[in-house]
């Protein structure tokens, strides 16, 4: 029983375990993988998406399967699922860093690279660390996150200040990851080791001036490098003593004044330290030389101390000895006889100076005091000279004696540093006179020619052993003497030339005298006879006058000038041989007379003629003589022309000139092709018209040029040859000699537009500039189209009886030559009803408004006739009056015509209309003709009325001249008659009847064809319906040619009248220009009346006033069926919308309201450039008013659209710019209206007679200035050219034409291709482009203006600016200076080449080759030695790019190699050519090679005889290197090292093919590079195996393929590899800091340092100059603050660590006690005696040495007197590492002005300051006074060739006046203030 009880238990819990597993829907459950949705439904074709997501919680790999159950499906899917996961992998790119050995209290920066080479992100922390060492080292950054594959740069810092060994261990915690990274760092810090070689040095006695030179060594034995700098604080500070070297090359220095230095205010610093400054590595030595210059007599006694970077100042002191003397100098002789000398001859001598001690001296001997008063003066070639000790030494001295006699004079001789008088010498001399005399005694030169010059010959001659000085002279002006003055030398003659130019005739008399410098004169006689005339041409006049070729019938005139350069009046006439002098001068024939007349004459007067006959001329006067010459056919004329002269007081004339004149006159020959030119155009339907164009040839068959004029109307053309019209206007062609122009003439057969057929004769005119002479062409033009002939335009069928039918005929003929194909129309106009009739209610629809017909053209309207039952009742409500007035106008149906007033016939005057009633429309209507229907809807109706068509191709007489073709009216007007006021109570409910065209009218054949010239008879029948009255135009289209028309008329009917409409609106019209519209008012009575338009006008229609409405006639007479034409003519006068009523009554009814409405606007255009109103009140003015309108129309939400009408950009900036469109068209339209309302007072008040108005009072309305569109190109290199597009839009309603005027860009670079525009609508744009090339311009700005004329609109004018620039490159520096080489060794320096230009630069290189002089004298050998010496010269500098292309901003660098030859100076210049400019960029280069010598003692070994078998013989040979660097040499025989290295070399690839390789330099004893050995390793290794493969292959006769893929491999490992040479030469430049990549230096530009007192205006003085020069203008505070700022500066790192350094230490003072203050005060003052103590002491300086250590860590302050120094103030500086911003907060403290220089020359590096630079100032908180400042920035700016300092002051008037002007100021807005009070 328990069993089963048992059993049950454990059955009832199996129960609700299954329950349990059947209730679990069993879904997939994991920590590491997700399934996002675990269940769902998935519709048939259709897809569901499953995410898994992996979430690894260790780095392991994970599977896992996961199975999809679905419904349906007895197995389920299986999805495997693999993931792995990563933890981060972070590594040190060097686990370990060695330091090596460091100096204590160094800072040291060194950096390691942590690298993630895992698949996840790796952030890390440092582990601070816990030792002492640890905490001497800085990390940063400490902490962070490396992506995957990236790298983080950890710098490290590290300053410790005590010594030994070290090696710590820094942990870096990697997320994630277990194990930390570790990095382990080892070094050793070690001390300071230094002395000098030796105890002091003396350098006993030295010569005044003589500089002595002393070397020592500093020696370090620390294991750190050390940073020294010695200095000698007992010398002096001022300039360098004066050097005897350079008081010999300085005679006139003040020192040699008196044997005495000249007073200085400092001691001159004597003593030069070389070097000064350096760096001594571990273990090594630098060589000290000490030179003492003394300028001071007397004992030297001092020390040359020592100061340490980083350890402190007179670390070391060396002592200095020295003892200063004047050597005593003595003269060999104390007088010096120079015995007899010519007078002002010099004479040289010498006198000989004598130094007996043994140290050298400096002489000098003085110029000549008074020397101008001196009888005898001297003078020394080289007065100043150095005797070195016991020698002496021979002065060259000049004498000269000024007079005769035996004068004596002293001569001073001063010692260089000698206090006391100088030595004196006496010279002597005698002086003699000179013995001159001339060949000849007397001059005669005979006759010769007036006003001609002749010439005679003397000579002088010297007896003399010296040379003499001559003067001639003669008084007579027709004489002349040369040389006038000159010397003979000793023993020579000299020639003296006597010329006479005689004035006049007859005989000349004079005498010269001869003044000989020193002796006595002579005087020679002179005499000459003048013959022939004084008359002078200015021109070849005789004895032959040959003219070129002449035209005839032209006169030829040639202009002279006579001149009587005689001294006696004379009188000339002028004639020609063979013709009467006395003879009466006939005019000169007009031009028009023709070749053939005078051809026949013969002639009585001669050709040439002069003018004036006769001439008066006084002595020295000139007249102008005219040659004219005049043939009235074509000959050759000879003539001679005469002139003779009357001289007073003779009587008789004298023929003086006689000249023979040829010319031939011809007659210009034009041969012309063709005399007559004829088109032919027959037009077909389907032809296009075409230009047609035909040759004509021109040919110039004279020998002479002309200018032709060519002269053709419309529709002809004159083109050229390549069919382009030439311009209008056009220049005359010009035609040369023989010369042929080719012409085409052009036919325009389209030029009529109507299809009518036309011919158009024209003459071609040909004219000729030069000559009447005139051709003429014959041009026709015949163009056919299909016409007919149709003699009559109207048929009036005229009033017949109600049912009746009439029939009337015209004949129509075809007059053209091509078929015509014909068809006839009807174009209904209107239609009435009778008085009487009522109709039936007519439906509701729309009346179609006439704007869509097109524009109404003078002389048409639009009428429609009403029913007297469809007017309005008076007592109907407005709403049902106006419903019932629309319903019976759109139900009336009327036919109206369309009347021609310019070809209306005779019998058309008076046409008929008659009220007919309408019956309905028949169904059965086939034959009907189509009728032309103007609206837009055909009504399913036949009740439905005809509307009217008018026309566009039809002209009317008026239209051309009448604007109100424009004009669309837009409400009709209903019949006006007694019934309106007799109340007619007719029913209105009947629909009105309606018929069509053809129910009325009918014409027989509507179509057909008619031939040429043939006729044919068209028949027209009236159908005469019931009261109507019709009107109809029969339209007879002919394809391909016009329409034509004919009116056709009839009535049935009584009239009644009309007004055709009351309320007219004309839409948009221009303002200036009258409004014309009409109202036609018909009687349609039986009886006449008049009617009276209330108020008229008092102007004309030529003359309306401005804003008056004008109507005429103002009152008239209708007689019955007649109808009057009412012209309302208005000029709105001012733009605006505008409403103008007029009354007009007829007879007694009431008057009757017109109404014309619209709005005036302007034609005007809107560009997308900015306006430029800069400078003009009114313009403000207007552009004030316009942005009030703006913010009144937005507040009213009224913008408008093209407010917001885009404008450039860069041409939108700047003051006294408008770019908004919308304000600048308010802005236009106030100018207008402006103007508008400015000349309404002229025009209402003129009289109604003045004629004057015209055409041009609209063109007054509208000339408005408006301000200038601006247009800035900007800046384009010569050469190039740049564009712009520019957009025209149309911002009116109005259409407008548009024409710009090129003309006024010609030669301006300017050009734009622009279209006249002629019809631009409202809303559309026209885009131009603007085009400025610069290659004809020079280089600077240009400005010019363009006007674009709109039509009927304001002109506008753009401003169109540039600056031209050309292209030049910059080098970084100008000189190349190479170092000292070695011979076999090479030098690379870099140069870079910028292009700062936005344009492609192109570049080449020439080099200038020095030219080397070689001495003719020397050998051919030795000759073609040194000229080959010269070439090589060029060949010794290399370099890679010698031409290239530098697009715009880039720069490129230039790798100049210099390899000596031989040990010289090597020179050259290498040239960098820019294509397209001329100027060159010259780089010069030079460079010294430097050869090894060695000196072998001796030469030559000699052995002597030795045994066999006998002992060895050795000899020694010494081996010198004379140069300053060690040579390694080897023998070639025995050395077994160079024949292994030459083994190794040979196996490189470098040396097959080149006979010299660059390689790294080798040291002595170094030897080949790693790299090549370890290739030679490998080179070795693969000829083992080769061998080794080789021998087997020899053994067993098979190949080792093992072997053989061993050295495959290794072959491929050798070739794989880098070449070696390249490796090794790429460490050694990654390991030389002189290869340093070179840093490129700015254009120098201007430089200009502002500087003066506060308040004087100097910052705005800088900024005017930065804006005018284009310059940088910088502050040095803020050059230093920005510097500080940038992490990218080292510099700028030190100036902050200084300031950082600064704060500290203002910090520490603060935190001082007041008492401690004193006391440490006291404590740290040194006594009196201590000079050391004082010089050292900084404001830094600390008492205790543990203080110096800890000081000695950070960089060392400036020692700086506190009396000019400026106050610290405090500093914030945000630097920026990254992403993060940090703000540091210091002290600003004085800099080193070494360190000033840096930053300031950093900041000039920058691009804005390429064209140059203004420094705002020199005051600032970073140097410690204004000069050192401006010294500081004068180092900056050196290199920069212009540079200026402005320096701006105000004395106490300009402030005391600028006090007034305040006061006075801030009383004036008082006395305003009080003024508007009262």
């Amino acid at each position: 029983m328990k069993g089963y009880e048992e059993l049950d238990l454990y059955d009832r819990e199996l129960e609700k375990e299954t329950a349990k597993i059947e209730a679990d829907p069993m879904l997939f459950s994991d920590d590491v993988f997700t399934i996002e949705p675990l269940e769902g439904e998935v519709g048939p074709h259709c897809s569901a998406e499953i995410k898994v997501f992996f979430k690894p919680r260790e780095a392991q790999v994970y599977r896992k399967v996961a199975y999809c159950s679905i419904s349906g499906r007895e197995t389920r899917l299986p999805l495997h699922l693999t993931g792995e996961g990563l933890e981060p992998c972070l590594q040190l790119s060097s686990e370990e860093l060695d330091m090596g050995k460091v100096l204590v209290g160094e800072a040291y920066s060194y950096e390691a690279m942590l690298v993630n080479k895992g698949a996840i992100d790796a952030p890390f922390e440092l582990i601070p660390p816990t030792t002492a060492r640890g905490s001497c080292f800085t990390f940063r950054p400490q902490q962070g996150i490396i992506p995957p594959s990236g790298l983080q740069p950890i710098q490290i810092s590290f300053s410790s200040t005590s010594l030994g060994e070290f090696k710590e261990e820094f942990h870096f915690n990697v997320a994630e990851c277990p194990k930390p990274v570790t990095l382990t760092i080892r070094g050793h810090v070690t001390g300071l080791s230094l002395h000098f070689s030796t105890g002091g040095l003396d350098f006993n006695d030295v010569s005044f001036g003589f500089p002595q030179t002393l070397s020592c060594h500093l020696i370090n034995t620390s294991v750190v490098p050390i940073t020294f700098h010695l200095r000698i604080p007992g010398d002096g500070q001022g300039q360098p003593s004066l050097r005897s070297s350079d008081q010999v090359k300085d005679n006139a220095h003040p020192s040699w004044e008196k044997g005495t230095l000249a007073p200085c205010q400092e001691k001159p610093m004597e003593f030069t330290i070389t070097p000064s400054t350096g760096t001594i590595p571990s273990q090594g030595s630098q060589e000290i030389r000490v030179t003492l210059c003394s300028n001071d007599v007397g004992q030297y006694d001092c020390d040359m101390v020592l100061d340490v970077d980083g350890f402190g100042k007179e670390v070391l002191a060396l002592c200095l000895k020295a003892r200063c003397v004047v050597p005593e100098l003595r003269l060999l002789f104390s007088t010096l006889d120079c015995g007899p000398c010519s007078a002002k001859v010099p004479c040289q001598k010498t006198l000989t100076l004598v130094n007996p001690s043994p140290l050298p001296g400096c002489y000098r001997v003085l110029p000549q005091r008074h020397q101008e008063a001196a009888a005898l003066w001297y003078s020394s070639p080289k007065p100043c000279g150095i005797i070195q000790g016991h020698e002496a030494v021979e002065i060259p001295i000049t004498v000269e004696v000024q007079a005769v006699g035996a004068p004596s004079i002293p001569v001073d001789i001063a010692v260089f540093g000698k206090e006391t008088s100088p030595l004196q010498m006496r010279f002597m001399c005698t002086g003699k006179t000179p013995l001159v005399y001339a060949s000849v005694n007397k001059i005669n030169l005979g006759e010769i020619q007036a006003i001609q010059e002749t010439s005679q010959t003397l000579q002088l001659c010297n007896q003399d052993l010296i040379p003499a000085a001559f003067r001639a002279e003669i008084d007579g002006k027709c004489w002349s003497i040369e040389p006038r003055e000159g010397v003979v030398p000793a023993k020579a003659e000299v020639p003296v030339v006597v010329t006479a130019n005689l004035g006049d005739t007859g005989r000349f008399e004079d005498s010269m005298k001869l003044f000989i410098e020193n002796s006595l004169t002579s005087v020679i006689p002179i005499q000459a006879v003048g013959i022939g005339t004084t008359i002078a041409i200015d021109k070849p006049f005789a004895p032959k006058l040959n003219l070129e070729p002449q035209f005839n019938l032209v006169p030829c005139v040639f202009w002279f000038n006579v001149t009587n350069k005689g001294r006696q009046f004379q009188r000339l006439y002028w004639g020609t041989e063979g013709f009467s002098p006395f003879r009466q001068r006939h005019p000169l024939p007009a031009l028009c007379v023709t070749k053939g007349k005078n051809a026949s004459q013969r002639h009585t007067t001669p050709v040439f003629k002069l003018r004036p006959r006769s001439m008066n001329l006084q002595p020295g006067e000139t007249m102008e003589l005219v040659l004219e010459g005049f043939s009235s056919t074509v000959q050759d004329v000879e003539e001679k022309l005469v002139c003779e002269t009357v001289v007073k007081p003779e009587i008789t004339k004298k023929e003086i000139i006689k000249t023979k004149v040829t010319c031939k006159f011809i007659s210009p020959a034009v041969q012309i092709s063709s005399k007559a030119i004829t088109f032919r155009v027959e037009k077909h339907p389907d032809d296009v018209l075409t230009l047609q164009y035909k040759p004509l040839s021109l040919k110039n068959t004279c020998c002479l040029p002309f200018h032709l004029l060519l002269d053709l109307e419309q529709p002809f053309l004159i083109c050229d040859a390549d069919h382009q019209p030439l311009p209008a206007g056009a220049q005359p062609v010009k035609m040369e000699a023989g010369q042929e122009l080719h012409l085409s003439i052009g036919f325009n057969p389209a030029y009529e537009k109507d299809p009518i057929s036309w011919v158009a004769e024209k003459t071609m005119k040909i004219q000729l500039v030069e000559h009447p002479h005139e051709e003429e062409i014959t041009v026709r033009g015949e163009v056919y189209f299909p016409n007919l002939r149709i003699p009559t335009k109207a048929l009036d069928f005229g009033c017949i009886a109600n049912g009746a039918k009439q029939v009337r005929s015209l004949e129509m003929t075809n007059c053209s030559p091509i078929p015509a194909h014909y068809h006839w129309s009807f174009r209904v106009n209107s239609k009435e009803y009778l008085t009487g009739f009522i109709p039936s209610p007519p439906r509701f629809r729309p009346q179609p408004q006439m704007a869509r017909f097109g524009c109404v053209e003078c002389g048409r309207y639009s009428r429609r006739y009403f029913r007297p039952g469809s007017v309005r009742e008076p007592a109907k409500a407005p709403e049902a009056a106006q419903d019932s007035s629309q319903q019976s106008s759109h139900s009336a149906n009327c036919l109206e015509t369309e009347q021609n007033s310019s070809e209306e016939s005779s019998d058309s005057e008076n046409f008929l209309e008659t009220e007919w009633d309408s019956s309905e429309e028949s169904s059965d209507s086939e034959g009907s003709l189509e009728t032309e229907d103007d609206s837009p809807e055909q009504s399913p109706h036949p009740e439905n009325s005809l509307e009217t068509k008018q026309d566009s191709s039809q002209k009317s007489s008026h239209s051309e001249a009448s604007p109100e073709a424009k004009v669309p009216p837009s409400t009709a007007a209903g019949p006006r008659s007694s019934v309106e006021t007799k109340g007619s109570g007719q029913s209105a409910e009947a629909e009105a009847p309606g018929f069509r065209a053809e129910e009325v009218f009918g014409v027989q054949p509507v179509s057909g064809v008619l031939q040429p010239g043939k006729s044919q008879q068209v028949p027209f029948t009236f159908f005469g319906h019931a009261n109507i009255i019709a009107r109809v135009t029969a339209l007879c289209r002919v394809e391909g040619g016009p329409t034509y028309e004919v009116e056709l008329r009839g009535e049935t009917s009584v009239l009644t009248y009309h007004l055709s409409i009351e309320e007219i609106n004309c839409g948009l019209q221009l303002f200036n220009e009258v409004t014309r519209a009409e109202v036609t008012l018909r009687n349609d009575e039986k009886v006449g009346f008049t009617y009276v338009v209330q108020s008229p006008s008092t102007g004309t229609a030529d003359k309306p006033l401005p804003g008056v409405l004008m109507v005429l006639p103002s009152t008239a007479s209708i007689e019955p069926g007649k109808e009057q034409v009412l012209k309302l003519y208005y000029l709105p006068g001012v733009p605006g919308v505008f409403c103008r009523t007029f009354q007009v009554q007829v007879g007694h009814l009431k008057p009757v309201e017109i109404s014309l409405k619209g709005e005036a606007i302007f034609a005007g255009i809107c560009l997308d450039l900015p306006w430029s109103i800069r400078g003009s009140e009114k313009y403000e003015r207007l552009l004030k008013q316009a942005k009030e309108k703006l913010k009144k129309d937005k507040q009213d939400k009224k913008v408008s659209v093209w407010r917001k009408a885009r404008i450039r950009k860069r041409h939108a900036k700047g003051p006294g710019i408008v770019a908004n469109t919308w304000l600048r068209m308010e802005m236009e339209q106030m100018l207008i209206k402006e103007n508008a309302l400015e000349l309404q007072p002229t025009l209402i008040s003129r009289p109604p007679e003045d004629t004057v108005f015209n055409k041009s009072i609209p063109q007054k309305l509208v000339k408005v200035e408006l301000p200038e569109y601006i247009l800035d190109m900007g800046t384009v290199v010569q050469g190039y050219s740049k564009s712009c597009t520019v957009k025209i839009t149309n911002t009116w309603r109005y259409p407008v034409a548009v024409q710009a005027n090129e003309r006024a860009l010609r030669d301006t670079g300017f050009s734009i291709y622009l279209e006249p525009v002629e019809f631009l609508i409202y809303g559309t744009s026209k885009r131009f482009q603007v085009n400025f090339a610069s290659a004809n311009l020079p280089v600077g700005k240009v400005d010019v203006l363009l006007p674009i004329k709109v039509e009927k609109g304001p002109t506008l004018h753009i401003r169109l600016r540039a600056t031209v620039i050309q292209l030049l490159l910059s080098l970084s520096r100008n000189r190349l200076q190479f170092p000292d080489v070695q011979v076999g060794q090479c030098w690379c320096e870099t140069v870079r080449l910028y292009n700062w230009f936005n344009a492609p630069c192109e570049w080449f290189l020439t080099v200038n080759k020095l030219a080397k002089k070689v001495d003719k004298r020397l050998t051919p050998a030795v000759r073609q030695k040194e000229l080959q010496a010269a070439k090589d010269d060029s060949r010794v500098f290399q370099w890679k790019a010698r031409e290239g292309t530098l697009y715009g901003r880039e720069w490129c660098d230039l790798q100049i190699q210099f390899s000596p030859l031989e040990e010289k100076s090597y020179k050259t210049e290498l040239k960098i050519n820019v294509r397209g400019n001329s100027q060159l960029l010259v780089l010069h280069i030079s460079g010294q090679g430097l050869e090894p010598r060695l000196e072998f003692s001796p030469t030559e070994i000699k052995l002597g005889a030795v045994l066999p078998c006998g002992p060895e013989l050795e000899r020694t040979v010494v081996v010198k290197n004379p140069c300053e660097f060690p040579i390694e040499f080897y023998s070639l025989e025995f050395d077994e090292e160079y024949r292994e290295e030459e083994k190794i070399l040979r196996t490189l690839e470098e040396f097959g093919d080149r006979t010299a390789v660059v390689m790294p330099p080798r040291a002595v004893g170094e030897k080949l590079p790693p790299e090549v050995l370890e290739y030679y390793e490998k080179w070795k290794k693969m000829e083992a195996l080769g061998q080794e493969m080789f021998k087997h292959k020899e053994e067993s006769g098979e190949d080792n393929a093992a072997l053989q893929e061993s050295i495959r491999l290794l072959k491929d490992m050798v070739d794989e590899c880098d070449r070696p040479i390249r490796q090794a030469v790429r460490r050694y430049l990654d390991t030389n800091p002189v290869v340093e990549e070179l840093k490129a230096q700015m254009p120098r530009g201007i430089a200009i340092i502002v500087y003066g007192t506060p308040r004087t205006g100097k910052t705005r003085a800088a900024a005017a100059l930065s804006k005018y020069y284009s310059a940088a203008c910088l502050s040095l505070a803020e050059v230093v603050t920005e510097a500080m700022s940038d992490e990218r500066s080292s510099a700028g790192r030190r100036a902050r660590e200084l300031c950082v350094e600064a704060a500290r230490q203002q910090r520490a003072r603060r935190e001082q006690m007041p008492g401690k203050k004193g006391a440490e005060a006291k404590k740290t003052q040194p006594s009196p005696g201590d000079k050391a103590s004082q010089k050292t002491l900084s404001a830094g300086h600390q008492s205790t040495s543990a203080t110096k250590d800890k000081a000695s860590d950070k960089p060392q302050m400036a020692a700086v007197s506190c009396a000019t120094a400026p106050a610290p103030q405090r500093l914030t500086i945000l630097t920026r590492a990254g992403r993060k911003e940090e703000k540091r907060k210091c002290w600003s403290c004085v800099l080193p002005e070494e360190l000033l220089v840096e930053i300031i020359s950093e900041r000039l590096q920058l691009s804005d300051c390429y064209k140059g630079v203004v420094f705002d100032g020199l005051e600032t908180l970073f140097a410690s006074s204004l000069a050192s400042s401006l010294l500081c920035v004068l180092k900056a700016v050196s290199n920069r060739p212009h540079i200026h300092v402005v320096n701006i002051f105000q004395d106490s008037e300009f402030w005391k006046g600028r006090r007034i002007a305040a006061r006075e100021k801030r009383a004036n807005p008082r006395r305003r203030c009080s003024g508007q009070q009262n």
